[in-house]
């Protein structure tokens, strides 16, 4: 009997060594009917033409322009679904595989009808031991995202398969699944739009799983011991975390909404701030304006926040973060310290 028939889409935007390690480590796999799609997003480094030349191996798609996670991945879901596909492997290009893990994706899928989402769990590539990523609990009361990997074994085991949401790494699903609940929201561009797929999955009354014997390596942000991120994920990550939950809220906490994307984005910022990283700092705040101005999609540089409320917020971004949070006893540490700087000689 033949075994379901499984597309595997790659993503490549300016990375080809990294995509030829995620295909080298395809070619390991022990799972016997996949094809494997590579989608250029508008590459600058030449990776396109590098690529090409495995025409036969993979089914290479070209894009003309970058058009994000989302875009890109869309792109090669539309192409893929005209070979007839009964599931759907969307990886990041920095992640390599186990060779078991797309054997063990497709026997839950096939004996699981209430599987929406599902992803291996996610290794470092530095620390194959250390578990990077297993999703998260998505905490509408408090508008938050809990890292399942944060939680205590017995806490992890028991979490609600009705409020799982899988990371972007590595997603897994059926053709029927996304044909019913649809395919990423191009608004995103980059970050988020797996958050929101995995909430339209639970909407739809599917559930989310993590499968910890199916296994992904993908590479860490962090080199150094210090986090690696480009301003570009700072604005994505301040300016969709409004999106996300402008669409699963009610309209009535939008006021309430505005002061939990305010109190993110100043922690996004301060962490900037306690790095030294000042384009970060920069594009968090201008994700954060663009998301109350209406501009999704890729990031126009154009649209940046007022300078008089710039200011305003980075004179005293934690003192301002404090009063948001309500923690009066922040406010009053802040500007004790404050006046005893004043003080010193």
């Amino acid at each position: 009997m033949d075994r379901p028939k499984v597309a595997v889409i790659v993503l490549n935007w300016n990375g080809l060594a990294d995509t030829l390690g995620c295909l080298e480590s395809l070619r390991g796999l022990r799972y016997p009917n996949f094809a494997t799609f590579v989608v250029d997003n508008g590459s600058e480094d030449g990776s396109a033409d590098a690529l090409q030349e495995l025409e036969g191996e993979i089914t290479l798609i070209r894009s003309p322009e970058n058009t994000g996670y989302a875009g890109g991945n869309n792109l090669a879901i539309a192409a893929a679904t005209q070979t007839d596909p009964d599931f759907f492997w969307l990886l990041n290009n920095d992640c390599v595989v186990d060779p078991e893990s797309l054997d063990r994706l497709v026997d839950f899928a096939s004996a699981t009808a209430s599987a929406g989402l599902i992803s291996p769990a996610v290794h470092s590539r530095e620390n194959p031991e250390a578990i990077q990523q297993i999703g998260y609990l998505i905490d509408r009361r408090n508008r938050t995202l809990i890292e399942r990997n944060n939680l205590e074994p017995a806490q992890r085991d028991r979490a609600d398969s009705d409020r799982i949401a899988v990371s972007g790494a590595a997603v897994f699903a059926s053709r029927a699944t996304l044909s019913d609940i649809g395919l990423f929201d191009e608004r995103y561009f980059a970050y988020w739009e797996d958050i929101d797929l995995s909430q339209r999955a639970l909407s739809s009354g599917y559930r989310n799983f993590y499968l910890p014997d199916a296994k992904v390596f993908h590479r860490s942000p962090y080199i150094g011991g210090r986090i690696n991120r480009k301003p570009y994920y700072y604005y994505y990550m301040c300016r969709n975390f409004f999106l996300f939950w402008r669409k699963s809220l009610h309209p009535l906490s939008f006021v309430s909404l505005l002061r939990s994307h305010l109190v993110y984005t100043l922690q996004q910022a301060g962490e900037c701030l306690a790095h030294g990283n000042r384009e970060g700092l920069e594009a968090c705040l201008d994700g954060a304006w663009a998301a109350w101005s209406g501009h999704y999609g890729k990031w126009d540089t154009s649209v940046r926040m007022p300078a008089t409320i710039r200011s305003l917020l980075l004179s005293h971004p934690f003192l301002a973060l404090s009063l948001l949070k309500g923690d009066l006893k922040g406010v009053v540490d802040l500007i004790a310290a404050k006046a005893r700087r004043k003080k010193a000689p």
